[in-house]
């Protein structure tokens, strides 16, 4: 009775499996409050730039157009590392069986922007390496990404540090000396050809031209509408280049920050940047912008231009201008940037979110502005110069909600959510198949109703796999009380890849979190294995047992399921599964069971099912081995954690 039992166990398992792949479709901090609030970013430095971090709402003073706003709530949102002895990171050998998005740490979203063609070649080096030892001391928790501008480089949001480091260390600049006949200023060719100054025409003229040389004037106002037609050229792919990458962070959760590597560029009309400060206040984009100084007198050319400062001054407006708008920072790199990188770090490292009082008239589409400011004195405030497109969260539809958190690189924490996964080889393809089991607490209540998304993305950040539906998910017990599981299955290639789940309740609650998944062959030899299941018979459903992210045995006894792998038939001989209880991986056996591997003979897929008795173990969290045995010698140990519960 029991042998049919434990056998049925595993055709059901395999039956769910088959159901669910059928039915497979390929934090940030907010205020709870009774009345609505318009939510404001603030960066509050002292001159050294570290954070001032004990200001509370009375301490700010915030003006609409204007007019005084009550500033109803001030929390300080702090990203820097945690005390080092908080900081908890498993090592890189062992394996992660499930995640919280409880336990994940939040970080900073950073990315690196480089206008590249802007940088005369060389001439960026010391800034690239700043910018690389920057990247390098960054926390682990956070998220960088780099982007070449125009058609450069392009790396999503990652915590692989190293590869963006790499890149941005390899990055000197591409911009070459301009190549004409006259020596003439880029302040001088937009006074000649915008703004039609005769004066600084005539003087070019007596500079560069020779007596009784008839063309030389028309050739200098040729040459001239030449360097601004140039110089118009890459100011509007540096500006299209921004508008783009901003655009692409309005669809990530929380405030995030743009570090711009610049050589400069001219901007003739501020309202040419407008579109820029929307964007930005749009996707909470704080700029910071590095524009890397060469020096003033360049001893390769003929002759120095002699509005050197003047051009200067003319790519250092814009970029002023930029930053100021960005609640962000304009900073000169010459000689030593690496303090001025740490001052970055310093700054993104916490900021205030203010809950400013709203008005029936903040909700149309006029941009206004607002002005924030702290009543003390030595500090610094950074916050945006204008307040528009304001949105209700509770406007956005479910999807909206659902694919920003999945486009997020953080975690969103409003709603408690676990998963863990369950790999196994695809007996129909080469493929793995992939068993995604989900936890979630409702803090409104049990649901009768999930949404839910998935996106799984290879190393390099590519999606090969994505999918939404509702579900109705099923009520069970777990330690803090009842909770809503599910599960679905995936068929991918062999590989490892990052699954990023979210999950939204009838609610309106959101959770989201990341989990590495293995789907590879585990052992690489003639005999492999898949991931080991457990779970309480008594707890066993007809047409299948969802997977659980931890599975909680109450019945004193715990069933185990584990599928095995051969090249040939032939290896079936002699194998044997031991399947035993220890206090953890390494412990020794506290009870244990022999599995029989079964299934027809001339197949390479078996399945080993076994109960445990753990009647006498005590309640808490256990750990059950699988060990997969070939002529008494061991060729694969697969382990999964449970608790024994009263």
């Amino acid at each position: 009775m029991g042998r049919q039992r434990l056998t049925g166990l595993g055709v059901s398992v395999i039956a769910l499996s088959a159901a669910l792949v059928a039915q497979t479709p390929q934090q940030r901090p907010t205020f709870r409050s009774g009345v609505d609030l318009i939510e404001v970013d603030v960066t509050v430095v002292d001159g050294d730039s570290y954070p001032i971090t004990d200001l509370e709402a009375s301490d700010f003073s915030v003006t609409v157009d204007g007019e005084p706003r009550r500033v109803a709530q001030a929390q300080y949102i702090s990203l820097g590392p945690p005390e080092e002895a908080e900081m908890e990171f498993p090592p890189a050998a062992e394996e992660i069986f499930s995640s919280s998005n409880a336990d994940q740490t939040p970080g900073r979203l950073i990315l690196i922007g480089v206008d590249e063609e802007s940088i005369l070649f060389g001439e960026g080096r010391h800034v690239m390496r700043a910018a690389g030892e920057f990247v390098d001391s960054l926390n682990p928790a956070d998220r960088v990404g780099l982007a070449v501008i125009p058609n450069g480089v392009r790396i999503d949001f990652t915590s692989d540090h190293d590869r963006v480091r790499r890149e941005v260390e390899s990055m000197s600049g591409l911009a070459t000396h301009r190549q004409g006949r006259f020596d003439i200023g880029i302040s001088e060719a937009y006074r000649i050809v915008v703004y039609g100054d005769q004066q600084t025409f005539a003087r070019v003229v007596g500079r560069v031209c020779v007596a009784g040389d008839l063309g030389c004037p028309d050739q200098v106002r040729g040459e001239s509408l030449h360097i601004v037609q140039v110089q118009r050229f890459h100011t509007r792919n540096a500006r299209l280049g921004l508008e783009s990458l901003l655009a692409a962070q309005r669809e990530l959760e929380g405030p995030n920050a743009l570090v711009w590597i610049t050589g400069g560029f001219v901007i003739e009309d501020a309202l040419n940047l407008k579109e820029i400060e929307k964007l930005a206040a749009a996707s909470r984009t704080t700029l910071y912008v590095i524009m890397v100084d060469g020096p003033l007198i360049d001893m390769s050319r003929r002759a120095s231009s002699r509005s050197t400062v003047r051009d200067e001054t003319m790519k250092v407006q814009g970029l002023m201008a930029l930053s100021s708008m960005t609640r962000g920072r304009f900073i000169r790199a010459r000689y030593n940037p690496g303090p001025l990188f740490e001052q970055v770090g310093r700054e993104l490292s916490g900021y205030y979110l203010l809950g400013v009082e709203s008005r029936p008239s903040d909700l149309d589409e006029a941009r206004r502005g607002i002005n924030v400011s702290v009543d003390r004195s030595g500090v610094q405030v950074r916050a945006r110069r204008e307040i528009g497109d304001v949105q209700a969260a509770s406007d956005q539809t479910v999807d909206e909600r659902l694919a920003r958190m999945l486009r997020s690189p953080m975690a969103t924490q409003e709603l408690p959510v676990r998963v863990a996964t369950y790999t196994y080889q695809d007996t129909e393809s080469e493929k793995m198949r992939v068993l995604v089991a989900a936890e979630v607490d409702s803090p409104a209540g049990l649901s009768s109703e999930l949404t839910f998304g998935f996106m799984l993305r290879d190393p390099d950040g590519t999606v090969v796999s994505g999918g939404q539906r509702q579900i109705t998910p099923r009520v069970a017990a777990a330690r803090q009380g009842p909770v809503l599981e599910t599960a679905f299955v995936m068929i991918i290639e062999p590989g490892t890849y990052s699954l990023k789940l979210g999950i939204v309740d009838a609610a309106g609650q959101r959770g989201s979190l990341e989990h590495p998944v293995l789907a590879e062959p585990r052992t690489g030899g003639p005999l492999d294995v898949g991931d080991l299941m457990v779970a309480d018979p008594s707890l066993s459903q007809p047409g299948g047992r969802l997977p659980s992210v931890e599975a909680r045995v109450s019945s004193g006894r715990l069933l185990a399921y584990i599928e095995l792998y051969a090249e040939s038939p032939a290896l079936w001989e002699q194998t044997t599964v031991q399947i035993d209880v220890a206090a953890d991986v390494t412990g020794p056996a506290l009870a244990q069971a022999m599995a029989i591997p079964q299934g027809p003979e001339d197949t390479r897929r078996r399945v080993a099912s076994a109960g445990v008795e753990v009647t006498d173990l005590r309640p808490g969290r256990y750990v059950a081995r699988a060990h997969v045995m070939r002529d008494a010698v061991e060729v694969a140990l697969v382990s999964r954690p449970f608790w024994i519960t009263e």
